[in-house]
């Protein structure tokens, strides 16, 4: 801008008359050069300074236009890298929900379809005639004295499913006396 070629111009300190007689036909005047001078102080780490007649003196680096390029550059970085971190993150969070939803409904899928499953079985068991067949397979024996295992007893009528291979023994054990 104007102002900042006037200060340029003017060297390292400067005082708002001079700037005025440099720009006299500046928009806005004395006010609006004011309200430049104390932005581009700000933008390049310059100061005021009161001298002895009163007088405002803005004091600025050796080339202004060079150090409020290169601090406008440092901001730009930091706020695209502010940018790109807060999408990172959001995209976490996202990916980290979804998951956590997906895995939700899996589970609540498999629930589902072990007691379609089940019921399935026993309504099979019950249609076959006769008495009630276990629909999982027990467990049965005393295991006794030595580590002998007792025995498994499955009544499999070629319906050949997954469910059918489990030791309820197992899961019953995990689920109650696993307690520390």
């Amino acid at each position: 801008s104007r102002v900042i070629k006037a200060v340029e111009k003017l060297g390292k300190r400067v005082i708002l008359g001079d700037v005025l007689l440099i720009i006299p036909d500046f928009e806005g005047g004395a006010d609006n050069i004011r309200r430049e001078l104390i932005q581009l102080a700000e933008g390049t780490g310059g100061y005021l300074e009161t001298a002895e007649n009163g007088e405002v003196v803005y004091v600025f680096p050796n080339r202004p236009r060079t150090t409020l390029l290169a601090r406008s550059a440092e901001a730009a970085v930091a706020s695209v890298l502010r940018r790109g971190w807060n999408i990172v993150y959001r995209g976490v969070r996202l990916a980290f929900g979804g998951f956590l939803l997906a895995s939700v409904a899996l589970v609540a899928m498999a629930v589902i379809a072990v007691m379609i499953m089940l019921l399935l079985a026993q309504q099979r068991g019950n249609n076959n005639g006769g008495g009630s067949t276990p629909m999982l397979p027990l467990y049965h024996g005393n295991g006794g004295g030595g580590g002998g295992g007792g025995g498994f007893h499955h009544h499999h009528h070629g319906d050949g499913w997954l469910i059918g291979h489990l030791m309820m023994r197992d899961i019953f054990w995990l689920m109650y006396w696993t307690e520390p």
